[in-house]
C-alpha cells in the first residue's frame, strides 16, 4: 500500500502530515509545503479550504486504530449521526433572519429567559418541583429565536451576567445544546426537548450546599460523592414535577456519564448513553471551561474548544464533538479576538461554511483607542489590511486584559 492516502477532510485527524492539497498552496494560509496538523485551527482551515488532500501515514502521528481504507469521503460523520437518531429525518436548516433582525426579538426572550431561569429557580426552593408549561412557553421562544438565526442568541449568552453560575450555566447550556440540534438537523420537536433537559440538568445543586458548590480548594472525597448526587436529586426533583418528559429525564440522567466509561452515576459507556444526554455532556462540559468558578478562571472560548477537540472519542463521542464544533465554531460567537492589524473586537456572526472568517465587531482600533460604535469587519470579505497584508483572527483574548466590560456592549 502507498503512503500517500488522499484523504477527504472531514476525515483528516490532528498528527496527520498533510503532503499535497487539491489546490495550489499559495492559494492557502500555509506556508510549508507539507506539514503536520498540530492545532483545531489548522484543521479547520483544511476543511473549509479543500475537499480533499494527500495524507502521508509514514509521517503522521495517528492513532493506531486508524485505517486510511476505512474512511468514506466525509460521509461515514453523517451515516453516524444518523442512525445515532434512531433513523430520524435530519434536515438542513438555513438562517431565516438575518442577525442584526433576529438581535430585536432575541433580546426580548433571552430576558424572558433570564426571568424564567430565576423564578424556575426559586419555585424549586419553594415547592420541591418544576413548573414545566413554564419551562416549556420560553424554551420554545428561544428555540424558536435559534431557528431563525442561532447567532443572536448565542451571543448574548456569551455576554451574560454571570453572577451567578447556576443559572448562567443553565440558560447557556440549554442554548447551546439547541444551536447543536440545529446544526445536526433534529426535528425541532426534538431540539425543543434537548433544550429542557440541558436547562434542568443541574437542577439538584440546589440541594447541595452552597459552601461546597463555592469552595475554593480541592474537595474531598466525601465532597465529590455529594456533588455528583445531583444528577440523581434532579431526578428525585423532577419525578415530583407533572409534564416531564421521559427523554427529558433520560438528558438529566446521563449528562455526566462520559464515552469510555469514566462517568457518574453509572459509569455508562459509548452507545448505551442516550444520543441527546450525549450533546449534553458536551455543552455542560465546554460552558463550565469557559465560565468563571470560586477556584479557577474560565477558559477563552477558542481554547475550550481545542480542549474539547483532545476529548474526542475519549470523553466524548468523535462525531459529536465535530457537530458541537460546526455548530459554534473555532471562535465562537461572542468569543473577543485580535485580528492581524492590532484591533481587537468580538465574534458575532460565524459563516456557517466559513467558521474561521466571522464577523467581528470591532471595540478597539490598531492603536488600542475605542473603535467607532458600529464598526464591522466581515473577515469573509475582507481578507486584506490597508498595507495589503492577510487579515485574519490572530488569537482569542480576554477581555479584562482591555478593560473591556462585555455587559456594557451595545449591538
Amino acid at each position: 500500500m502507498s503512503r500517500f492516502v488522499r484523504t477527504h477532510v472531514d476525515d483528516l485527524q490532528l498528527g496527520m502530515f498533510v503532503a499535497d492539497l487539491d489546490r495550489p498552496w499559495i492559494d492557502t494560509p500555509f506556508l510549508m509545503q507539507g506539514f503536520t496538523i498540530k492545532t483545531v485551527e489548522e484543521l479547520a482551515a483544511l476543511r473549509q479550504l479543500c475537499t480533499t488532500v494527500d495524507v502521508d501515514i509514514g509521517l503522521s502521528q495517528t492513532p493506531k486504530n486508524y485505517d486510511p481504507l476505512l474512511t468514506n469521503g466525509g460521509a461515514k460523520r453523517s451515516r453516524v449521526v444518523t442512525q445515532m437518531f434512531g433513523g430520524k429525518r435530519l434536515v438542513s436548516y438555513e438562517d431565516v433572519f438575518t442577525f442584526e433582525q433576529e438581535m430585536v426579538s432575541a433580546e426580548k426572550v433571552f430576558r424572558d429567559y433570564e426571568v424564567l431561569v430565576g423564578d424556575l429557580y426559586q419555585g424549586i426552593a419553594r415547592n420541591g418541583s418544576v413548573d414545566m408549561s413554564a419551562v416549556r412557553k420560553t424554551v420554545d421562544e428561544v428555540v424558536d429565536s435559534i431557528m431563525r438565526n442561532a447567532d443572536a442568541c448565542m451571543l448574548l449568552s456569551a455576554i451574560r451576567n454571570k453572577d451567578s453560575y447556576s443559572y448562567s450555566h443553565a440558560m447557556a447550556s440549554s442554548i447551546l445544546a439547541a444551536a447543536v440540534g440545529r446544526q445536526i438537523g433534529l426535528p425541532i420537536p426534538d431540539i425543543k426537548t434537548l433544550a429542557q433537559g440541558s436547562l434542568l440538568c443541574d437542577v439538584g445543586k440546589l440541594n447541595i450546599s452552597s459552601r461546597i458548590l463555592n469552595k475554593n480548594t480541592p474537595l474531598s472525597t466525601e465532597e465529590v460523592a455529594i456533588v455528583r448526587s445531583h444528577v440523581d436529586q434532579g431526578l428525585e426533583l423532577l419525578s415530583h414535577s407533572r409534564g416531564v418528559s421521559p427523554e427529558v429525564l433520560s438528558i438529566v440522567a446521563y449528562h455526566h456519564e462520559r464515552h469510555n466509561g469514566s462517568g457518574y452515576p453509572n459509569g455508562t459507556a459509548g452507545a448505551e448513553i442516550p444520543p441527546m444526554a450525549r450533546i449534553a455532556g458536551i455543552v455542560d462540559c465546554y460552558d463550565a471551561m469557559i465560565s468563571d468558578r470560586a477556584y479557577a478562571r474560565g477558559v477563552s472560548p477558542a481554547d475550550a474548544i481545542s480542549k474539547l477537540y483532545t476529548m474526542r472519542d475519549v470523553d466524548f463521542q468523535g462525531e459529536l464533538i465535530e457537530e458541537f464544533i460546526q455548530a459554534v465554531g473555532i471562535y465562537p460567537v461572542g468569543s473577543f479576538v485580535a485580528l492581524t492589524d492590532g484591533r481587537v473586537g468580538i465574534v458575532v456572526t460565524e459563516h456557517r461554511r466559513r467558521r474561521l472568517r466571522p464577523r467581528v465587531m470591532v471595540l478597539l482600533d490598531g492603536e488600542g483607542m475605542p473603535a467607532t460604535p458600529g464598526t464591522y469587519v466581515n473577515l469573509l470579505e475582507e481578507t486584506e489590511d490597508r498595507l495589503g497584508r492577510p487579515l485574519e483572527i490572530l488569537k482569542g483574548i480576554e477581555p479584562m486584559d482591555y478593560d473591556i466590560d462585555p455587559s456594557e456592549l451595545v449591538f
